[in-house]
């Protein structure tokens, strides 16, 4: 078995460790390039020439994000159909699409996207519980008429009755 490339050896191909250079051998750092003075920056450094500097909290200065109407109401519309009065499902889901578009549209300056998207959950389960609560309505009262000791279904005609009605 031959042992080269094994550590140790020199077989010309493989790079032998080297030490790190001599610090005494490295030139001094350029004057105003070695590490900040204690207590950071002095007041109204901006280590960004050209740039007006931190603005807070990733806000471009002067553009305030508002919420837009929309989302609110469509939040509010969707609450109230699943709280009180599922109609009002109707206008807080087109209230919500509506909204959502607007947001995006707006280029970051509205907000409001989360609440208008809350509004169109909201308002569809007050759809769907308000078609649950007719389709039980009707399937309560065809069950009770068919309980109903009075109720009589009406005959089916048959052929000799309908002969009978020709003349």
């Amino acid at each position: 078995m031959s042992t080269q490339g094994s550590w140790g050896q020199d077989d010309g191909v493989t790079p032998q460790w080297a030490p790190p250079p001599d610090p005494a051998g490295v030139a001094p750092l350029p004057p105003g390039t070695g590490p900040p003075p204690p207590g950071g920056p002095p007041p109204g450094w901006n280590p960004y020439p050209g740039h007006p500097g931190p603005s807070g909290w990733g806000v471009a200065p002067g553009i305030v994000r508002q919420t837009n109407n929309q989302a609110v109401w469509s939040l509010v519309l969707g609450i109230l159909s699943v709280v009180t009065c599922p109609l009002t499902a109707v206008a807080g889901l087109p209230l919500g699409v509506s909204a959502r578009r607007q947001i995006r549209d707006s280029q970051g300056t509205q907000d409001g996207d989360g609440l208008a998207l809350a509004g169109i959950i909201t308002s569809i389960v007050g759809l769907v519980m308000m078609l649950l609560t007719i389709a039980a309505f009707i399937f309560f009262f065809a069950v009770a008429a068919s309980f109903d000791p009075e109720f009589e279904p009406r005959p089916t005609p048959t052929e000799f009755d309908r002969f009978e009605e020709s003349f």
